[in-house]
């Protein structure tokens, strides 16, 4: 991957980020790509020629959707993302490094496979449809806060000390008053 949401923010120009694609593809035989929601690609159709594939953000959390109707509306979107965008980058094969749920969305589902996730989605949609998603993030970046919030800097799964904020496969559980509590020291 060569940037993350480089365009969306401004951090480089299309001419830049163009350049730095191709060079990373001239010097590497592996895939090579940029990420970024879909209405950057969108906005610069001409970002598919610089690519082998294309890494489209589906980010449901900041689109305001609900942690039940996350999956769905990836689903959706991608639809529409496959309809409307290139179907592959200068490469020979199209391929797709896939819509990530939220954060509370894709955790696997327990066992047996037909039962929802225990945040309420069902993860088997995401697997039916062949989707590769990703934990957003792995650890918290306390820097982030500057530019995201609390809610982009604390969005992992492990603390910035790297700690388990939760069990990956057991219920997650409502605790009521949960923003008064004290962080464990």
């Amino acid at each position: 991957m060569v940037g993350n949401e480089v365009l969306l923010r401004g951090d480089l120009t299309r001419a830049d980020l163009f350049a730095h694609l191709d060079h990373v593809r001239g010097a590497t035989r592996q895939p090579v790509s940029t990420a970024e929601p879909r209405h950057v690609w969108m906005l610069y159709p001409e970002l598919a020629e610089h690519v082998d594939y294309i890494a489209v953000h589906m980010l449901p959390y900041w689109e305001g959707i609900e942690v039940e109707a996350a999956v769905e509306h990836v689903v959706d979107k991608d639809g529409a993302a496959r309809a409307d965008l290139p179907r592959q980058g200068r490469s020979s094969s199209a391929r797709w490094a896939g819509p990530a749920p939220a954060a509370r969305a894709n955790r696997p589902s327990p066992a047996p496979r037909t039962r929802p996730c225990s945040c309420g989605v069902s993860c088997d949609r995401a697997q039916q449809e062949g989707y590769v998603y990703y934990v957003m993030e792995a650890f918290d970046q306390p820097w982030k806060e500057r530019s995201e919030g609390k809610v982009g800097a604390y969005w992992g799964v492990y603390d910035a000390d790297r700690q388990q904020k939760f069990a990956f496969t057991e219920p997650i559980v409502r605790i009521p008053h949960w923003q008064c509590l004290q962080p464990r020291r």
